[in-house]
């Protein structure tokens, strides 16, 4: 799982986007590594529109 922060405050949000699940509320197939996301993806959790991992 990778944890996200947001672009606008680069607080740590609380979502872990799990590859093995993906984000199906969001059209996203299990699999599907964060880097493979396609462009316009926000984090379902805070709906930031640019989001980077707690590791960035």
């Amino acid at each position: 799982m990778v944890a996200m922060r947001c672009q606008n405050d680069y607080a740590l949000c609380s979502y872990k986007y799990d590859p093995d699940k993906g984000d199906p509320e969001n059209h996203i197939p299990p699999g599907t590594l964060l880097k493979e996301v396609p462009a316009g993806w926000i984090c379902p959790r805070c709906r930031a529109e640019e989001v980077k991992t707690a590791e960035e």
